[in-house]
């Protein structure tokens, strides 16, 4: 949406687009600010509107609601978010999170802490940072509402955008309230250094834990490495493989039990490296390798292994274990199913196989690959 003419004046915040204007009109000294739509305002720009704000007959906050337009009223409608100028070349966005755990008085702000830090690596991928997570001073009785407040660069943000991260870090912190893990979400636990946020948590198709370090000085440790980051490259939506954790098994699967931390020094994490890169083809695109610290001496060691393009797969181990035996001129190619391994099947190998040759040939499937790659009892 260009051409977009931000005004904000007394009584009233405009916006003139190349089909007309749309007004909304607020007192702002009633409410501490502008109070609008969202709809009105999802694709002006944050200089544009931070600008308007801060123009001589201005008030110095815009609050946003989600309420639909064709239903919105000054009266009932409430803010969602707000946003302000901050900083130079910075603006503010300040949204109310409501913790519904019991928390002592004495550890509210202990909790404050817990919650900015869990938000961080999610701000910090956004290029901005979070200012402040105070329990509101009107709280009394749960849900403990927390005010967050994070600071973002102008340039390159829209109201929309900034109304999905809001979105986005209710729903991260909500989801660790309630256990309910995705890949993308225990990696942002793990890089804001709360491992402990995984107890209890299932091991399932994204998440893989081990209690100590694979034996790398042995062909059967890189290949077992090698396999368990395999699994999650062949399978649909990567995973993490997360190495100082042990996990116990409960009727229906398996889940994180304990914190196991492990020595890791820079040379443990380059030899996992060039294990993968030995053992592995093609290379996983994306893949990283990373610690958390636990104590001085003590981390644990991260894999994340990002869902990968169909057109690299299936990933190829060199090597394979059969029994008790090393077979080097092998190649094992396995994915991953809920908490558990499974191979890829014959069929399967030979369908990715034929598909290659004939697009080479003649840049069209055979009718019998199409047939298998359609079979529902297919891998």
């Amino acid at each position: 949406m260009t051409n977009w003419t931000v005004s904000a004046y007394t009584d009233r915040f405009s916006i003139e687009t190349p089909t007309g204007e749309r007004i909304a009109h607020v007192d702002p000294y009633e409410r501490g600010g502008y109070l609008v739509p969202l709809d009105h305002v999802r694709g002006v720009a944050l200089r544009d509107l931070v600008r308007a704000l801060r123009s001589e007959h201005a008030c110095d906050k815009m609050m946003i609601s989600r309420q639909r337009e064709q239903w919105f009223d000054l009266d009932t409608a409430s803010p969602d978010f707000a946003l302000a100028p901050g900083e130079p070349r910075r603006f503010e966005v300040e949204f109310i999170f409501d913790q519904a755990a019991d928390i002592a008085d004495e550890d509210n702000d202990a909790e404050g802490r817990r919650l900015a830090a869990l938000l961080t690596p999610l701000v910090q991928g956004n290029r901005g940072k979070v200012a402040s997570v105070e329990l509101h001073p009107n709280a009394y009785e749960p849900p403990w509402p927390y005010v967050i407040v994070l600071s973002l660069p102008l340039n390159g943000w829209t109201v929309q955008g900034v109304a999905r991260l809001v979105e986005n870090a209710i729903d991260l912190l909500q989801a660790i309230g309630a256990g309910k893990f995705s890949r993308s979400i225990g990696l942002q636990v793990l890089r804001a250094n709360h491992p402990e946020a995984l107890l209890g948590q299932h091991e399932s198709i994204y998440l893989d834990v081990k209690q100590s370090h694979y034996n790398l000085d042995t062909a059967q440790g890189e290949i077992a490495l090698s396999q368990a980051v395999a699994r999650f490259a062949n399978a649909e939506q990567g995973g993490l493989l997360v190495i100082g954790m042990r996990g116990k098994k409960i009727p229906g699967g398996e889940v994180v039990s304990k914190l196991t931390p492990v020595p890791v020094s820079r040379r443990d994490v380059r030899r996992y490296r060039l294990a993968i890169e030995r053992r592995l083809f093609p290379l996983v695109d994306g893949l990283e390798v990373f610690t958390i610290d636990t104590s001085e001496d003590a981390k644990v060691l991260v894999l994340h292994i990002p869902p990968q393009a169909e057109e690299l797969k299936p990933f190829l181990v060199h090597g394979a274990i059969v029994g008790d035996k090393i077979e080097g001129a092998f190649v094992s190619i396995v994915r991953r199913r809920e908490e558990y391994s499974v191979p890829i099947t014959a069929p399967a190998i030979h369908a990715m196989l034929a598909a290659g040759r004939a697009l080479l040939r003649r840049g069209e499937l055979p009718d019998s690959v199409q047939q298998n790659n359609h079979d529902p009892k297919g891998e």
